[in-house]
Formats: C-alpha cells, structure tokens, sequence
C-alpha cells in the first residue's frame, strides 16, 4: 500500500475509523465512463434541514482542487427557509476503503463551525485526497471503478440564552430584625425566625444554644440562611455581604457584630458557631430578650438579556 496523500492543512483533522457514517452513505459506480465533473447526491434530512454531497472525481478547480479529489457538504431547500437564514453546523465526511472496512474521515479541526447562509450553500473540502492515492488500487478507494462517500452532520442550534449578574448595594428592604423571647429558657438544638425577602431570595436567622456539648450550651450560634434562590435560578448561587449582629441582649453593653460574606445556595447557612457567651441561666431575669438583626450590605442577582 502506498502512503495516502491528504493535503492537510491547519485548520483540517484527517484520521481513520471502523464505525460507518451516522447519517448518509452514497456509492458511486462505474465512476470514469462517462467522464463527470460533478456528482450530486440524493438528498438526506439532518436537524430538520436537507443536506446533500458534492463530489468531484478530478477536483474542484474553482477551490484549487487540481490534482486531487473534492468534497463538499451542500445545504438543499433554501428557498424554504426564511430570509436571512443561517444555519451554523459541525461536520464531517467519508471515503470508505472497501478492502480494509474502514473510512478516511476528514473534518475541521478544533470543532470549528460551519456558518451556512444564502450566500454560502456548500462547506467541504477541495483536497480531500490526492488522484494518485484515490486511483491507486491497493488503498482500496476506487474498487472496482466504484467508491463510497459519507457524511455525518451536527447543527449547532441558536437557542441562545443569556444572564447577566449583577452585585446590588445596599438593596431595599435588607435589614431583618429578629427578637426570640425568654432565651434562656431555650434548649432545643435550633430556633427560626420568620422569612424576609431581599431582592426575590427568601432568607431566616436561627440560633442554636446548643450547638455543642462541650460548651454546655453556654454558647449562642447563629446563622443567616438563605430558604430560597430566586425561583427561575434554582441552580444559581447567591452571593451576600451582610452584617450579622446582636443589638440586644442581657449582660451585653453594646452590640456584637460580625461580618458574612458567601456564596449561598437554596438551605444553606452561615454564620458563627460561638457568636456570644450566654450567661448562667439562674442569673438572667424575666430582661431575658435577645433581638439579632441582619443587614444584607450587597446581593447578587441574575437577570435575562435575551
């Protein structure tokens, strides 16, 4: 066998395989009587569009296809489509060796697109394969005056969707009071505030005096939760800089605050597992109120630009 001549260029990937073409298969008999400088294929359907092969046996001299054989995709029925149509597809194309049961396969490389529009109807390849490898018997092209050509076709649809994020400061509505009552009475493993609203998201403060047995739940936890991501971004992270403080509280002079900053998916929390030290529960009083207080500084949002 000699070496196959393939005039392969930057932007074009050449290799073999064993799998037959996925979509059309096209054989051409007694290919050298009569002398023909073009064959048309039949016409197959890929994507809800009609395709078809152009082959010529001797090259495309118009794409400087002398000296070697040529092959091109063709978009069939465009005057069906509506105006300014494009069509935007990956592709490849085949020539079977019909002695070995493989396929020389030639497509772009890099997944480079193909932009099909009514001034360009047809995407291929002028130097498929040099005559003198395709005539030459022992690659086994051309068996017999009859070779077999094939496609495969991937149309990149345009259903383009596109968001934007925005990082919004200080957005309405974003400070959430919460006043829990009796704290000291409070031994349960986690308490919730009402649901606040900013800016579509569903947010809640907890606080947990028990959080850990080693401490003998004398310290206090408390977390900003985000409930729900805004509803049409269910898989969009939600990102927050807030303020997570305690205004009031028995035995504290003056208020304690912290700062939180994080990504927040749909249910997850954050915020600080010892927030405060509570104090002995035999020394707080019937004064035993806490009121916690969130301040969301900046949000993030997604919205649609299509």
């Amino acid at each position: 066998m000699t070496s196959v001549e393939i005039d392969q260029g930057p932007g074009i990937t050449s290799y073999k395989r064993g799998i037959h073409p996925a979509h059309y298969m096209f054989k051409i008999e007694s290919l050298s009587t009569p002398e023909v400088e073009k064959y048309e294929s039949g016409v197959f359907e890929v994507g809800g569009y009609k395709w078809s092969l152009a082959f010529y046996p001797t090259g495309n001299e118009n794409m400087n296809g002398n000296d070697y054989i040529s092959l091109y995709l063709v978009i069939e029925n465009t005057e069906k489509l509506p105006a300014c149509w494009e069509v935007n597809v990956s592709f490849r194309l085949f020539l079977f060796d019909q002695i070995r049961d493989n396929y020389l396969t030639i497509e772009a490389a890099n997944g480079k697109i193909s932009r099909f529009h009514a001034t360009k109807t047809e995407w291929g390849f002028g130097k498929f394969l040099s005559l003198k490898s395709f005539h030459d018997a022992s690659n086994g092209y051309l068996v017999g005056d009859t070779c077999i050509i094939g496609a495969e076709v991937l149309v990149v649809e345009s259903n383009r969707k596109q968001d934007a994020l925005l990082m919004i400061k200080s957005p309405p509505n974003n400070i959430m009071t919460w006043t829990p009552t009796k704290v000291s009475t409070l031994h349960g493993e986690e308490y919730v505030s009402q649901v606040f609203t900013v800016e579509e998201s569903k947010w809640k403060l907890s606080i947990s005096p028990k959080v850990n047995e080693l401490r003998e739940g004398k310290h206090l936890s408390i977390y900003l939760q985000c409930v729900e991501a805004v509803s049409q971004y269910q898989n969009i992270k939600v990102y927050v800089e807030s303020k997570l403080r305690i205004k009031k509280f028995h035995g504290i002079s003056k208020p304690l605050e912290y700062n939180v900053k994080h990504w927040f998916s749909s249910s997850e929390s954050m915020g600080f597992q010892s927030f405060v030290s509570r104090l002995d529960p035999i020394a707080l009083t019937g004064s035993d109120w806490l009121t916690i207080e969130a301040e969301i500084m900046v949000i993030s949002k997604v919205k649609s630009i299509t």
